[in-house]
């Protein structure tokens, strides 16, 4: 939950699919006065599966969207979690919080990128094409900050960030729907 916490001293992240800059600014303000990057400790790729029902599927374009949100709203590393799926063989993975009887599957595969045949997948490929993306930003989004100040007109169902370091910008434009957006050129 966008609330949380922190031992003192310890390293401070984050765990989220959704709402990646409501969390972020979260951790921004809970590492205020630190120089702790903006850890995202697990990005759920995927999710487990209760058992007796159906397998949670995340969409490899939609996990791909809310990567680059995270990106843009200023994470520095990102886990994602599960990336390499597998299964408990020893007993069940776990119970749901808050339940005493419902369990979730021996599978440990979460819908994750690569499976635990090490099968590739659209999700492995698209998000391998996202991370040759970030690389090449690694050196400028290292120390770049986000930007409060001037913004750029973009239409309204459009979020946006902008991430500085020295004379440089970057802007991240971010659809949030699935839905095409369009616009005119200024």
């Amino acid at each position: 939950a966008p609330g949380g916490g922190a031992v003192p001293g310890a390293m401070l992240a984050a765990n989220f699919f959704d709402d990646g800059k409501i969390h972020l600014e979260n951790l921004r303000r809970l590492a205020a006065g630190t120089r702790q990057p903006m850890l995202v400790s697990e990005f759920w790729t995927g999710w487990f599966a209760g058992w007796g029902k159906p397998a949670e599927i995340k969409d490899p374009a939609l996990v791909e969207n809310r990567l680059q949100a995270c990106l843009g709203a200023g994470a520095a590393l990102i886990n994602q979690y599960m990336f390499f799926g597998g299964t408990n063989f020893n007993g069940y993975a776990g119970r749901q919080v808050g339940s005493e009887k419902y369990f979730a599957t021996t599978s440990y595969d979460y819908d994750a990128p690569l499976s635990e045949g090490v099968e590739v997948n659209p999700k492995t490929l698209r998000l391998g094409l996202w991370a040759r993306r970030a690389a090449c930003l690694e050196e400028f989004m290292l120390g770049a900050e986000v930007e409060k100040g001037e913004q750029p007109i973009v239409p309204s169902e459009v979020e946006f960030t902008v991430r500085v370091k020295g004379e440089g910008r970057f802007l991240f434009l971010h659809n949030p729907t699935a839905q095409e957006i369009k616009g005119k050129a200024q």
